[in-house]
Order: structure tokens, then C-alpha cells, then sequence
């Protein structure tokens, strides 16, 4: 692959985080979703819904994994959404040392309303691509390669 190619795709995915980042997008994403957390209440909904199985709800770890965080984070995230009746834990049936969580109803409607919010935000960004563009953006998406944590070498 050319090396200009790689600094190209380099800038653009750092425009994205960037953009994602800024306190203006938190703003729209949030601005009248009913609750007082912030983007990070949003990624911990986002990220126990993605790891609820008919099984159910994830751990703390899994959600501290999901979202790339040191388990204490994750867990202080996950009290203060908790709080916010967003969240509910159990005890986990089969060890009852652990936790599960899973959505209240208002978790759910707080997460499908920002998700609606985030999904405009891509549709006015690709609104002049061809649909084809717009799939094979996200196959390729799909097919990330996993990042190293620093610790890892």
C-alpha cells in the first residue's frame, strides 16, 4: 500500500475522532435525552446492548472491554448510570459473587434516541455518496484490525 495512502486514511480517521470529540457533537447527541449523564452514560448503554445475549446482560469486565477501559472505570461509569436509572444490575445466577447488567426502559429509550441522533450525523455526512460507497465504507470498517493496547508489543 503507498505510503501517502496510509497518511491519508491516517488524517481521516483522526478527523473523525476529532470531530466525535468535540463538545459541539455531545451537545446535539444528548441536547434533550432526559438524563444528566454525559457521552460516556451513552457509550455504557451503547455497550451493554451490544453484549446482551439471550443469555444475558455482560459483566462489568465485559462492558471494561468493550469500551477499552480499566475495569475500575467501567464500574464507575456503570454506578453512575445505575444511578441515572439507566442501567440495572443483578446477581448473576450461575456465581452469585458477579454482576449483570442490562437496560431499564428508560436506558433503552435514552440509547435508541441517541442512536437515531448519531445515525443522522452519518446520513448528512454521506448524504451525496453513492450507496455502494457507503457499504463498502462500512465492510471495510468491519475488518479493523485490532489495536494493540500501549502494554502491548
Amino acid at each position: 500500500m503507498d505510503t501517502q495512502d496510509l497518511h491519508a486514511l491516517d488524517d481521516a480517521i483522526h478527523s473523525f475522532r476529532i470531530a466525535t470529540q468535540r463538545p459541539s457533537y455531545h451537545r446535539w447527541i444528548l441536547d434533550g435525552l432526559g438524563f444528566d449523564g454525559g457521552i460516556a452514560s451513552v457509550r455504557v448503554l451503547r455497550a451493554v446492548a451490544r453484549l446482551t445475549t439471550d443469555d444475558g446482560g455482560p459483566s462489568i469486565g465485559q462492558v471494561a472491554a468493550e469500551l477499552g477501559v480499566k475495569h475500575s472505570t467501567a464500574s464507575r461509569l456503570i454506578d453512575n448510570t445505575v444511578k441515572g436509572s439507566l442501567l440495572v444490575k443483578s446477581v448473576c445466577g450461575d456465581d452469585k459473587r458477579h454482576t449483570r447488567l442490562s437496560l431499564s426502559a428508560q436506558g433503552d429509550a435514552v440509547l435508541e434516541q441517541a442512536t437515531v441522533r448519531r445515525r443522522q450525523v452519518i446520513a448528512d455526512a454521506t448524504v451525496d455518496w453513492d450507496d455502494h460507497d457507503v457499504t463498502k465504507l462500512a465492510e471495510l470498517l468491519h475488518h479493523r484490525v485490532p489495536v494493540r493496547d500501549a502494554g502491548d508489543h
